[in-house]
């Protein structure tokens, strides 16, 4: 008996010592696989087509240190984005989504590791022997027994206990749950980014928004400084008229003049109150209308860039996210491939189990099993090869994608780039523009009084100072927009999303 035990003993022994060797040799297979991974993506889709330069020149810019916003030299807008960024809806609703994208990663990527598991047991139960045809055997062993007994039914109870801890595991032999935690972290990577450009993108609209309304102010105090001027004509006119110098022609003009300005001056009030108010809402604030704005628009704007085309992919959010949706697409194909091989998966369970919840923390009382599936699909109508077609499929858009959206990205700065410059040329003509038709009017005004020229010469240099006026503050505002554009278009300043 002791020969026998011993021999079972070694026997035992040895089993184990072949199964952690199968074990560890699986595990070697995990460990080389996962060092080398093929690219199932193509990492230059558009090498060999971009400019060494854009077809614009970029225009010169001052150097600048600190953020982008920084360099308007805005006390008030800074204040307000700063304000903007911490209290806006949509920046919180950004992070939340942000924070989201992670724990999907997170979730995606788990089927990497083991699932371990711990529970504890407890159950009773009762059998009766008849159901087993054993009633009448243990009845019979006690003959001496009153027949009254002979119909009664032997039953018996039991308690059991359990402790117990599991392992489950599938073996990545091919790489199919590395591929997959890749993709996981490819997928947050583009939204991460997708995000990142979003609030960049907010931020550049707030701006935008602000100086639209500090226009409506100087639109609306210039429509102010109008109704004076018009007031004032208007009284040379009448003196004129009293005197008889001029016609009642003239004084019609004048008063007609008038009374349109007057209109002109509500109507740019009530479109400055409405933006005003807009901008108090964005910043969470009660829509009162006495939000302090800037006297006037920044002369020193964000400096553009000196960056070459080739830039334009590693600076821009959203020109990432679309390279990291390949990356996750090849990552996906190369899960799909993988799953058509055999599939290799561990379960070890170990624990306790006894009739007494008091031995259930006992070793004597032990139990354990191990166990190793191997399973490979045999048919599955087709399922699997359609999931690597479609797998390829979506690769092959996410390219295109990529492609088309850099295409985008390079014409939307070449157009802004080319916006620069005419927008250039249009300020210089209407600041000249501005001053000529001032002195016009003050000429023609002074000559008036003097009866040397008519009213309407007097009533057009005035009109057109004013529209010349408003016009350069509608361009000086476009420039602004169109320079923040240029920025968003180049990928701006990553730096000022934190």
């Amino acid at each position: 008996m002791v020969c026998w035990s011993f021999f079972n003993d070694t026997k035992k022994i040895k089993m184990k010592l072949i199964f952690f060797k199968f074990i560890i040799f699986f595990m070697l297979l995990i460990f080389t696989n996962n060092c080398s991974s093929p690219k199932e993506y193509n990492n230059n889709l558009l090498e060999g087509e971009v400019p060494n330069t854009w077809t614009k020149p970029l225009p010169k810019t001052e150097e600048y240190t600190g953020l982008w916003w920084i360099s308007f030299g805005d006390e008030e807008m800074v204040e307000y984005l700063e304000n903007f960024q911490k209290n806006s809806p949509n920046i919180k609703s950004i992070l939340s989504q942000l924070e989201s994208a992670k724990q999907l990663a997170r979730i995606n990527s788990a089927v990497s590791f083991p699932n371990i598991q711990a529970g504890m047991s407890g159950s009773r139960s009762g059998q009766n022997l008849a159901g087993f045809g054993f009633s009448d055997l243990f009845s019979g062993a006690f003959g001496d027994q009153d027949s009254s007994n002979n119909n009664q039914v032997i039953s018996f109870e039991s308690d059991n206990y359990g402790l117990n801890l599991s392992l489950q595991w599938e073996l990545d032999i091919w790489g199919k749950a590395l591929n997959a935690r890749r993709a996981a972290y490819a997928d947050f990577n583009s939204s991460n980014y997708d995000l990142v450009y979003l609030s960049f993108s907010t931020m550049i609209q707030f701006v935008q928004t602000y100086y639209y309304t500090v226009e409506s102010k100087l639109q609306y105090e210039l429509s102010l400084k109008t109704t004076e001027s018009f007031r004032e004509v208007l009284n040379i006119v009448e003196s004129r008229y009293k005197e008889g110098l001029t016609s009642s022609l003239d004084y019609r003009l004048a008063e007609s003049s008038l009374a349109v300005s007057k209109v002109d001056m509500e109507s740019k009030k009530i479109q400055f109150l409405s933006r005003l108010r807009n901008l108090e809402i964005l910043l969470g604030f009660y829509p009162s209308g006495k939000l302090k704005l800037s006297d006037e628009l920044p002369k020193k704007l964000p400096p553009i860039p000196s960056s070459l085309p080739a830039d334009l992919l590693t600076r821009r959010p959203d020109l990432k996210s679309a390279l990291e949706k390949v990356k996750s697409a090849g990552y996906k194909l190369a899960e799909a491939k993988r799953s058509k091989l055999p599939s290799f998966s561990l379960t070890t369970s170990g624990g306790t189990s006894s009739e007494e919840l008091k031995d259930v923390l006992n070793g004597d009382y032990g139990v354990w099993s191990r166990i190793l599936n191997i399973s490979a699909p045999i048919f599955q109508g087709g399922r699997l090869d359609a999931n690597v077609k479609l797998n390829k499929s979506q690769l092959t858009q996410s390219e295109i994608n990529l492609v088309n959206k850099s295409l985008m990205a390079f014409m939307e700065v070449e157009q802004l780039l080319n916006s620069e410059n005419s927008i250039e040329l249009q300020l210089k003509s209407l600041n000249i523009a501005v001053s000529q038709s001032k002195a016009a009017y003050d000429l023609s005004k002074a000559r008036y009084e003097s009866g040397l020229i008519d009213f309407v010469t007097v009533l057009n240099s005035q009109n057109q100072w004013f529209n010349s006026q408003s016009q350069y503050f509608s361009i000086e505002r476009t420039k602004i927009d169109n320079r923040l554009q240029l920025i968003l278009a180049l990928g701006g300043s990553l730096e000022s999303l934190n």
